[in-house]
């Protein structure tokens, strides 16, 4: 039997990982969206200003996973007690959030189960900043004031961290961009350098735990977000060290 929920950061979390599942991998992608299609009352929530929602029988459990609600049993009954209790509000129908709600089926292009005009959708409104931001603007900014917390003294720097609220980081959505390399010119030339690496020379510093290759890391030399070519030729495969050194000496 799942674990109810004992306090509202679960919610937050369970939402987080709701999120990670509908920008995720086709399966666990495809297991959210008919959660959202099939769900009767939900927690309405924004990203970016973007009303998002989560069915409450899956939120309404502690950790909850793709693993631990399909092993959950009941209707959602105990669920929609529990999220009332830690949001502190009643879950209510709502003729603009439930057009909200068809609108962000519609953006994951899912029908909606029938709505019985006796057992209309409710929904309980949660309030908390979730963003959406690219993984180049992100570590931008961490760059940023990374230098700007190394301009001032240990002292000061120690003084912030005693007065923080919350050790526990905050999750941000990112969205990124990625090209598709070609498997061949990865394994080509990993067999090239024969466990050692192309610009050291040295034997590869490990060995993988999964099938005891040597562990390199395959490095173009100009970039491909610079307009360079996937080919053995413009890659060379390098160990952790000195790839670090090749994007950031």
């Amino acid at each position: 039997m799942a674990k109810r929920l004992a306090t509202k950061r679960e919610i937050i979390e369970n939402i987080e990982k709701f999120e990670l599942y509908l920008n995720g991998k086709p399966n666990k992608k495809n297991f959210a969206k008919k959660l959202v299609a099939a769900g009767q009352n939900f927690i309405a929530y924004k990203v970016d200003g973007n009303h998002h929602f989560i069915p409450s029988r899956y939120v309404g459990h502690a950790k909850a996973t793709k693993k631990n609600h399909l092993k959950a049993t009941g209707d959602g009954g105990n669920t929609t007690i529990s999220i009332g209790k830690k949001l502190g509000q009643k879950h209510q129908s709502n003729t603009e959030l439930n057009q909200k709600y068809h609108t962000f089926c519609q953006d994951l292009s899912i029908k909606p189960r029938k709505e019985q005009s006796s057992n209309p959708r409710k929904f309980w409104i949660l309030n908390y900043p979730f963003t959406k931001e690219t993984l180049a603007d992100y570590h931008a900014q961490l760059a940023i004031s990374v230098k700007q917390s190394s301009n001032d003294s240990s002292k000061v720097r120690r003084k912030r961290l005693a007065k923080r609220k919350k050790v526990k980081p905050s999750v941000i959505f990112v969205q990124t961009k990625v090209y598709e390399r070609n498997p061949d010119v990865i394994s080509e030339v990993l067999s090239r350098a024969k466990g050692k690496c192309e610009e050291c020379n040295m034997p590869a510093p490990f060995r993988k735990k999964k099938n005891k290759k040597p562990y390199l890391e395959v490095h173009h030399i100009v970039r491909l977000a610079d307009d360079g070519d996937d080919t053995i030729k413009n890659a060379e495969a390098l160990c952790p060290n000195c790839h670090r050194e090749k994007h950031f000496g």
